[in-house]
């Protein structure tokens, strides 16, 4: 009896629950943090097994031009972006190069230029992640390599961010919060 009493008196279940969801810090500023940090050291780390499109990689400056294989194994990230923009990989490549200018475009956002509010941001940077993930795994896993997983990774927590920033998983203000629960315990006699 007084378990339902109680129940009435706290609201539905679903909106306390989202309430104690937006409480404390917002849950989605540091994915996105994190997702922009993936996404840097994805451009340093080596991302794909060369030769990357069975071109042999430029020999080092002072080395002997005859033995072009001296560098590493794997191509870092960069290079890769600059061999997939450039048209090499063919047009699917070319728009996975293009999906890079996303991950920054979320700075804009986050720095107030833009609203985050709107739900196509959130649906492009699905698709992308998707197309990103379909176009090189399918043709290139066995050559795939630590940059490659980090980028991806990057997309997904950007993509999650922004939808978490959407879902209003941002942290709520302590005066509202304060005084709704002040409203809801005085109701309860």
């Amino acid at each position: 009896m007084m378990f339902a009493a109680a129940s009435r008196a706290m609201g539905d279940s679903r909106s306390l629950s989202r309430e104690f969801a937006r409480s404390g810090r917002p849950r989605w500023k540091w994915l996105l943090v994190a997702g922009w940090a993936l996404f840097a050291a994805s451009f340093m780390m080596p991302t794909f097994k060369r030769p990357f499109l069975l071109r042999l990689p430029p020999p080092f400056p002072g080395t002997d031009s005859s033995n072009p294989g001296t560098g590493s194994e794997y191509l870092p990230g960069w290079e890769v972006f600059v061999e997939a923009l450039s048209g090499q990989v063919g047009p699917l490549g070319t728009v996975s190069a293009l999906s890079n200018l996303l991950i920054p475009v979320t700075a804009f956002a986050v720095l107030g230029r833009w609203t985050m509010k709107a739900r196509w941001p959130v649906r492009l940077m699905a698709g992308a992640t998707g197309m990103n993930i379909c176009v090189w795994m399918s043709f290139f896993l066995a050559d795939l390599h630590v940059g490659y997983y980090l980028w991806v990774a990057s997309f997904a927590c950007v993509t999650v961010a922004w939808w978490l920033c959407n879902r209003g998983w941002s942290s709520a203000n302590a005066v509202k919060v304060a005084a709704s629960v002040s409203c809801h315990t005085s109701h309860v006699g």
